[in-house]
């Protein structure tokens, strides 16, 4: 025996029973959950101006030297680039002056 509404396959148990649907009890409890949610208010972000902050001269020191370590993949990535850049315009460029004969 299926349910009318949302064709869920009773088990006989549930229908020896006479449980009602537990696939549409859920969804009607789900709704129930979402209604009694309230809506979201969009609220405008404000603005922030940072004047001054403490920082420790240690900490400061501590914060460049990551910093500084954590550039270098960054600078190693960048170097492969524009070397592959290089290749490729450079070989183009010495191609098109054999062309016109220098």
């Amino acid at each position: 025996m299926k349910c009318k509404e949302c064709s869920y396959e009773f088990s006989m148990r549930e229908i020896q029973d006479g449980s009602p649907c537990p696939e549409c009890a859920r969804r009607a409890q789900a709704a129930a959950v979402q209604a009694s949610r309230p809506t979201p208010v969009y609220v405008k972000p404000q603005e922030v101006v940072v004047v001054d902050f403490k920082m420790s001269f240690n900490s400061m020191v501590w914060f460049m030297v990551k910093a500084a370590f954590a550039s270098i993949p960054a600078l190693i990535i960048i170097a492969i680039v524009l070397a592959v850049l290089n290749l490729l315009f450079g070989g183009a460029l010495l191609g098109l002056a054999g062309l016109l004969g220098r």
